[in-house]
């Protein structure tokens, strides 16, 4: 997988991957992902619980690429050392970490002035492309993120 990403890379080129990067960013911002994760760090304190994810509607999703991403998942999951009780007692760093990012509107300009697109209408895809999308990318990397925590704070 890492290595389909890295050819993936070579063959588009520096302009290319940042036109991809900037497709990424016009996504989360058109779904208010941004805003989402800003809404939850004003959280004072939040519960979490363990991750409970449907791995057949998951492995489903990715097709022929399921096994790649069952070899990422399998034995164990990114999630698998967080404890809630952890996640919990380390929420008021976490907040700290989300309100040192730009906030949405810094984004936003920054964007415009880039000139990204700014919706998924630009970007040619459907509004249910995008959700899939948000849903499944965080199964794909063995990496611990925010995307991959949102189905952990309740």
């Amino acid at each position: 997988m890492l290595l389909r990403q890295r050819t993936l890379y070579r063959r588009a080129g520096r302009a290319d991957w940042l036109r991809i990067c900037k497709k990424v960013g016009e996504i989360l911002k058109k779904n208010g992902f941004l805003k989402n994760i800003l809404l939850v760090a004003d959280k004072e304190t939040i519960k979490a619980k363990k991750e409970n994810t449907d791995w057949a509607d998951v492995y489903s999703y990715y097709g022929e690429m399921a096994d790649d991403v069952r070899k990422l998942n399998e034995p164990k999951t990114a999630t698998d050392e967080v404890n809630p009780k952890d996640l919990q007692d380390k929420w008021q760093k976490i907040r700290e970490i989300i309100h040192n990012i730009p906030s949405y509107d810094e984004i936003y300009f920054a964007m415009k002035k880039a000139g990204c697109k700014l919706t998924v209408e630009d970007i040619g895809k459907s509004q249910k492309l995008v959700d899939s999308c948000i849903k499944y990318s965080p199964y794909m990397r063995y990496r611990l993120t925010l995307l991959r925590l949102r189905d952990m704070i309740v």
